[in-house]
């Protein structure tokens, strides 16, 4: 993508972004629904700032998305100087490519404008905290072969991805798939920025589509998969009901953020359109959620059979306040109402799940020592 290429994708992208609020604020006063979790009304409306800035300065947008995942800058001018070996391993990235070839490994893309890395350089790949936590998205997705499916389908699949954040993880899994697949984030208009932005100075050669006027059934339904980026406001999500099949669905700790309702619209969407698997990696409620949402576990209930089973989760967090601590459960949800993409001897091992948290330094922080050890004697059976 050339320079003014870039410039005419950020113009556009800009364009759209105006067009979506304004659309959002009708439809809220047709509909009385404002779109938007207080906990997201709260974030975005400090964002306007970026709508501002240049194109050239939105290469850089990885400088900004503190705001939204609370990067810290660690890396910037550490002292002492950290050891690449030792922060692999306690951040989790090891334990997070373990038996994984080396093909499905990540790494931090490099910012044109940013003179160090937003990480340390772990065996060619710079890694952060961000990184693990989309490298251990990615492990769990190979282990049940979804990426495999996608690249066998004869027909270009769909990948879609609930509150993309930074557009950091649909990155990672649009190089994986390739042309094999179309990804989609579905997000608030304010996150669509930081998305666009990351997405078109990292894939400078894919194509990306912004919601718009043109965003039809017939539009989801033929030339939708002409793009390899598709980004589409919360409040469009009806209009994605064309679609027959979803390949595979992504949330990555929004669910928690959500109303019920917001869940259940979700939901409701994939159940009837998910192939593989339906991701999941939330807790049952962020602390700062005051909506009334009780339980993203029981909700996924509804509508799916879920890997591993709430038990497993049940019993390892036993003795932890779930309102205090990250009690984050990841879970494979299949469809009730198709067969199951892999026999339940062909899914991920539990103890490779367990030892992970284990030896997590968070787990070590909030489970008690004595349930640690039953844990630990559990884990090791």
């Amino acid at each position: 993508m050339s320079v003014s290429n870039f410039a005419d994708t950020i113009k556009n992208l800009k364009n759209c972004i105006d067009d979506m609020l304004l659309e959002r604020n009708k439809l809220s006063k047709i509909k009385g629904d404002k779109f938007i979790s207080p906990i997201w009304s709260e974030v975005v409306s400090v964002f306007s700032y970026l709508m501002k800035l240049e194109a050239e300065d939105l290469k850089n947008i990885r400088f900004h998305t503190g705001l939204i995942n609370g990067d810290s800058w660690k890396y910037w001018h550490p002292y002492p100087k950290i050891d690449p070996e030792a922060e692999a391993k306690n951040i989790g990235y090891i334990e997070a490519i373990k038996d994984i070839p080396e093909e499905y490994w990540i790494g931090e893309p490099s910012s044109p404008n940013i003179p160090r890395s937003l990480g340390v350089d772990y065996k060619g790949h710079v890694i952060n905290d961000n990184i693990v936590r989309f490298q251990k998205c990615i492990s769990d997705l190979y282990r049940i072969k979804a990426f495999q499916s996608i690249a066998n389908s004869k027909k270009k699949q769909l990948v879609i991805e609930i509150g993309g954040g930074y557009g950091g993880l649909i990155h990672h899994i649009s190089s994986i798939v390739g042309d094999k697949a179309t990804c989609v984030l579905v997000d608030l208009p304010e996150m669509l920025l930081f998305q666009g932005a990351y997405l078109a100075v990292n894939n400078p050669d894919k194509t990306l589509y912004v919601y718009d006027h043109k965003f039809t059934p017939e539009f989801v339904n033929k030339e939708m998969f002409n793009y390899d980026f598709i980004l589409i406001p919360n409040f469009a999500l009806d209009k994605l009901c064309a679609v027959k099949e979803v390949s595979l669905m992504i949330n990555m700790q929004s669910f928690q953020e959500m109303t019920e309702n917001q869940v259940r619209a979700y939901l409701d969407f994939a159940g009837d359109r998910v192939t593989h698997c339906l991701y999941s990696d939330n807790m049952d409620k962020h602390p700062y959620n005051e909506t009334g949402l009780r339980s993203v576990t029981n909700i996924l209930q509804e509508y799916f059979d879920l890997y591993p089973s709430p038990r497993f989760y049940e019993t390892f967090y036993k003795g932890c306040d779930p309102l205090r601590y990250d009690c984050y459960k990841r879970y494979f949800a299949f469809s009730k109402k198709k067969k199951r993409p892999l026999a339940e001897t062909q899914l991920p091992e539990l103890s490779s799940r367990r030892k992970m948290s284990l030896k997590s330094r968070l787990i070590k922080k909030i489970i008690p020592k004595s349930i640690l050890k039953a844990l630990i004697a559990w884990a090791s059976k």
